[in-house]
């Protein structure tokens, strides 16, 4: 008996051993490595260009609580809490998987104080960072707990303008590379249009001042708590011409097409993930994802409109689907940061789907081409047979009998 009890407890001991030993390697691989995204306050795409950015980035996946009022239509106080209700995170353990939460002159009061609360401490353990921009619904951020991991002075009033102040950007050196290398893009030179006054609060950095000087910082940072996620700041909004084409109806068009990509950029040193050295080539690599996309939706298009008419196009899906195991690699490159290797899937991927599309076309040519015989022939057959009848009937009279003269009585 006792022979089996210490048995048993070795062989527990070995299994546990084994868990242990294993339990890290396992952690590491099943690592989730996208960036989750937060979106509060004016966060549909009519009103903000975040969206946009996520959706064509397989780097990112976002969820939006729209707590704003703006040009994607009528917001109501029930509809507020109803996109907070079904959107916002169950769990303290599921809101500290995302690695920012942006509040885009967000409305923070249809929060409860546990929401709240369950946000500052995920920015203040450093799970997340957090990104401000500020209009009338500022006074609800300063009279909330979030308040406090704002770089900016909340008991000074931002000021925001819309329409009348124009500025540019002038970003500071001797800080990591999150902003200068776009300076040689020509990023300092894009005029925007509407910004507030940003008071920074003590312990903050400046990383960008607006143009003229005497308007201040443009942008500011600061660890909250010290080891708390970044907390970023800006003097502008996200709606406003320096970030996109939001308002382009109003503001004219941006004239700085490099917005999402310094975005990005801020969004991946606030997670601790490794700066890009080539910011012009993941801006290729993100649109060719976007391009690959778009024509892989003209091939599937076409492969339909082929199949309506009886054609086969079993070999044609063979073919994309090994075009999209490019794709496949593509991702996985763009996550890991070799985004070099990533562009080059990319290219390859799209130029095997034109040809795959030039193929389809061709199928479609073949499918007109027996489509236009049969209603040729159809066409000839009934006018041969409509005027074979009409001779016979109008012409030679054979079915007339010829009326003889009715004779008097």
């Amino acid at each position: 008996m006792g022979q089996r009890l210490q048995l048993a407890y070795w062989s527990i001991a070995l299994t546990v051993a084994f868990i242990q030993a294993s339990g890290p390697a396992l952690g590491a691989e099943d690592a989730d490595p996208k960036l989750h995204m937060l979106l509060i306050g004016e966060v549909f795409p009519l009103e903000c260009p975040l969206p946009l950015l996520f959706e064509s980035d397989p780097l990112y996946d976002y969820v939006a609580m729209r707590t704003r009022e703006g040009p994607a239509g009528q917001l109501t106080e029930e509809m507020k809490r109803r996109y907070v209700k079904l959107y916002f995170p169950r769990t303290e353990k599921e809101l500290q998987k995302y690695s920012m939460i942006f509040f885009i002159d967000a409305d923070v009061s249809v929060f409860s104080a546990r929401q709240s609360q369950q946000m500052y401490d995920s920015i203040l353990k450093g799970y997340a960072g957090s990104f401000f921009t500020f209009g009338p619904e500022f006074p609800s951020v300063a009279a909330s707990i979030l308040g406090m991991i704002v770089p900016h002075n909340m008991g000074k009033d931002i000021s925001m303008d819309w329409t009348g102040r124009s500025y540019r950007v002038e970003f500071v050196g001797g800080l990591p590379p999150v902003f200068t290398p776009f300076i040689d893009l020509g990023v300092e030179n894009a005029v925007g249009i509407g910004c507030g006054f940003l008071a920074p609060r003590t312990g903050t950095t400046t990383w960008g001042n607006l143009v003229p000087r005497a308007y201040g910082p443009w942008i500011i940072e600061w660890r909250y708590g010290g080891e708390g996620g970044h907390c970023w700041c800006v003097a502008d909004d996200l709606d406003h011409s320096w970030w996109g084409n939001v308002h382009a109806g109003i503001h004219g068009l941006s004239e700085n097409p490099w917005a999402m990509d310094i975005m990005s950029s801020l969004i991946l040193y606030s997670a601790g993930r490794p700066l890009p050295e080539d910011v012009v080539v993941v801006a290729r690599a993100r649109d060719a994802f976007w391009e690959y996309r778009t024509e892989r939706s003209v091939v599937l298009s076409l492969m339909e409109w082929v199949e309506r008419f009886g054609a086969s196009t079993g070999s044609f899906s063979k073919k994309l689907g090994t075009i999209d195991t490019h794709l496949e690699d593509a991702t996985g490159l763009y996550i890991s940061g070799d985004y070099g290797g990533a562009l080059s899937e990319l290219e390859t991927a799209k130029e095997n789907a034109r040809s795959l599309r030039q193929e389809v076309l061709k199928a479609k040519d073949r499918v007109l081409l027996w489509v236009y015989l049969i209603e040729y022939l159809v066409i000839c057959g009934t006018s041969v047979a409509s005027g074979s009848l009409l001779w016979a009937l109008m012409v030679k009279r054979r079915l007339y009998r010829e009326i003889g003269t009715t004779r008097s009585i």
